[in-house]
């Protein structure tokens, strides 16, 4: 769960959220004794999270590659690992075709995940902290905050993460998996990761049911050993799947409701301004780039400022107030016509 602040809580240090003149200090360094960064490599030297997800995906990609890419010959050889099972035909075309499926899967899975990691969720540039201080007008504009702890203008949308001490763009949370906070630059890195993950688990689920792997007495004359590890793999597929699929509709909602986890509960504030523009906000302006896992142009907008259900709502009603004005002109101005044929008739 996040450990940001509460969004859109008021700020015990300035009740008001408006600091005029908030006090100067120097810039702050994180628990590592580095500038406060997004990532860095100590923080991920102490997280086991990378060599977790490289096991689990070995355990779901194992079984099935040995046996859909791996030559007949070798797999009745003795020093293949194969060999504990029991000697089988060729693989199906189907097969190979499900392997490949589970094989373009993980390696999305994992692009998704490094981007995930490495992608700076973005954060407030001292600059455009520094522009907001001496513009009161644009501070009330943008409803921005003073944020004491990361000494910066907050705008709306961004939170402070106690973890890496930043202040972040569009927070959701902080996850220990990635070992990095999902914000306005990172989330849809974040959400592929759960999509891809969650069709590899049901990719090599798939696959093992398939190929026959769960006949038990089959199994169980031949080999036992054998048949344990390709039972790890389908119950490691199912646990995730069952985890994950529940976890990943809830955050792709989220995106459709422009919302993140912080703010769910905790706000007011609308920023829904229709399904297809709040996905867009977090997977690009570019459909054809969503469900790859590059930055390609990048979300849509800029992270600092947001358009509000309410904005949406009045430009609506202003765009049909001018149709309808436009509706009666064109009446009125066909009205006058037929009175000006009809004048000479009546004189």
């Amino acid at each position: 769960m996040p450990h940001g602040t509460a969004a859109y809580a008021v700020d015990p240090e300035d009740p008001a959220g408006q600091a005029d003149e908030p006090a100067r200090a120097s810039p702050k360094k994180d628990k590592f004794g580095q500038c406060a960064c997004y990532w860095n490599g100590y923080r991920a030297q102490f997280m086991p999270m990378p060599l977790l997800i490289l096991a689990m995906a070995v355990c779901t990609y194992g079984p099935v590659m040995d046996r859909a890419f791996r030559p007949a010959q070798q797999r009745s050889s003795s020093d293949s690992p194969a060999a504990h099972f029991p000697a089988r035909p060729e693989p199906s075309p189907t097969e190979v075709a499900l392997a490949w499926a589970l094989t373009a899967a993980i390696a999305l899975m994992f692009i998704s995940y490094f981007q995930a990691m490495l992608t700076d969720p973005g954060t407030v540039s001292k600059a455009w902290s520094d522009d907001l201080q001496a513009d009161s007008a644009r501070r009330s504009t943008l409803r921005a905050r003073y944020c004491h702890k990361s000494e910066k203008w907050k705008p709306e949308r961004a939170h402070y993460c106690r973890i890496t001490e930043r202040l972040i763009l569009n927070m959701d949370h902080f996850c220990p998996w990635v070992v990095n906070d999902i914000g306005y630059h990172n989330r849809k890195f974040f959400m592929l990761f759960l999509v891809y993950t969650v069709a590899a688990a049901l990719l090599g689920l798939g696959t093992l049911i398939y190929e026959g792997d769960f006949q038990f007495g089959h199994k169980l004359e031949h080999n036992f050993p054998a048949f344990c590890v390709v039972c790890m793999g389908a119950i490691l597929d199912v646990v995730m799947a069952l985890l994950l699929a529940p976890f990943l509709c809830w955050h792709l909602k989220m995106a459709a409701y422009n919302e993140t986890t912080i703010e769910q509960g905790y706000t007011a504030e609308r920023f829904d301004i229709g399904w297809w523009r709040n996905l867009k906000q977090v997977f690009g302006s570019s459909v054809v780039f969503w469900l790859l896992p590059i930055y390609a142009c990048g979300p849509d907008g800029d992270g600092l400022t947001w358009v509000h259900d309410y904005d949406v709502q009045y430009e609506l009603t202003m765009r049909e107030a001018a149709k309808e004005e436009q509706k009666n002109r064109a009446a009125e101005e066909a009205k006058n016509a037929n009175a000006k044929e009809m004048k000479p008739h009546g004189g």
